[in-house]
């Protein structure tokens, strides 16, 4: 649909300009690796099919709207795009937390829903559709199971639907010796009324190799709740390190469960980031900013083309 629209657009001289929020390159080239690494040829096949239409509709664009500076970055890498053709705008803010705007109201039987009993919860909404989020899902859980095994209060719950989210339960059973322990690990799947898990979160842990501007730390920012994180992507741009969160180099051994560790620990600090958080998002993220943000960078674009 895009190439149609595109050539259409073309050969009426309308300006076309593409909206990405995640890396299509890098999304599409994950795809064709595992595919040959799992003997799919014609799956790889279609992956590469749907990348070289996706690179003609961009190759016509006369600008491009991404979510982050990021996400900016590799577009013009991989386009030849000029930077002040390429306009920042973030995402708006979901609204889960029960805003006047019509967020939905968490429960308080949070924890009797999904079968939660701990003190505290550490928490990660992801979509398992990706094997590289699988990956961010597993380096977590790799820094995570040291605080679990060593605190009977603790647990940690993941959220997300997708083809992975069998493997991460198959994964969870293998790596997690503990009775004990696997019993305060939680892999939901897709959960309807997100926000109800939102409110039972004390911290939020998201590490993940393929993303843009991820709405889950949006809507976990927006519920006051500080996010750890790893140093790429959008997230560098939503967290803001040692006010709101942190932003970890998940390679590095103990760092995540360094800023983890802190965080449980002080519950004043847990507090406050979670204030700065909220404060970012209504500040950054709020619909009316973001409308402003796309309408001027489309205005200026235009003029320029013009």
């Amino acid at each position: 649909m895009g190439a149609l629209v595109t050539l259409l657009a073309d050969r009426r001289g309308v300006p076309v300009v593409d909206r990405l929020v995640g890396d299509t390159w890098l999304r599409f080239e994950n795809g064709i690796r595992e595919a040959k690494i799992d003997g799919e040829w014609g799956r790889a096949a279609g992956y590469r099919a749907i990348l070289a239409v996706d690179e003609f509709v961009f190759s016509r664009a006369s600008g491009f709207v991404v979510v982050s500076d990021q996400l900016g970055e590799v577009v013009h890498r991989r386009t030849g795009c000029p930077p002040e053709r390429i306009g920042t705008v973030p995402v708006p803010a979901p609204g889960v937390g029960g805003s006047a705007e019509g967020g939905s109201v968490p429960s308080s039987d949070g924890g009797d829903r999904f079968g939660v009993d701990a003190d505290r919860v550490l928490l990660t909404v992801t979509n398992l559709k990706y094997r590289a989020k699988l990956r961010g899902v597993e380096t977590a859980l790799e820094e995570l199971l040291p605080l679990l095994e060593a605190d009977p209060d603790l647990a940690y719950v993941v959220a997300g639907g997708g083809e992975y989210a069998a493997e991460l339960r198959a994964t969870l059973d293998e790596r997690v010796d503990d009775p004990d322990v696997r019993r305060r690990i939680h892999a939901l799947g897709f959960v309807h009324g997100v926000a109800d898990l939102y409110a039972l979160a004390d911290i939020f842990v998201y590490v993940s190799y393929l993303d843009g501007y991820p709405r889950v730390v949006l809507e976990a920012q927006e519920a006051g709740i500080p996010v750890v994180a790893n140093d790429a992507f959008g997230m560098r741009e939503q967290v803001e390190d040692g006010e709101s969160g942190y932003l970890i180099d998940p390679e590095e051994s103990g760092a995540l469960r360094e800023a983890v560790s802190s965080l449980l620990e002080d519950p004043e600090v847990r507090r406050r980031y979670g204030e700065r958080s909220r404060d970012r998002v209504a500040r950054e993220n709020a619909p009316e900013v973001v409308g402003r943000q796309l309408e001027e960078f489309l205005r200026g674009l235009v003029a320029e083309i013009d």
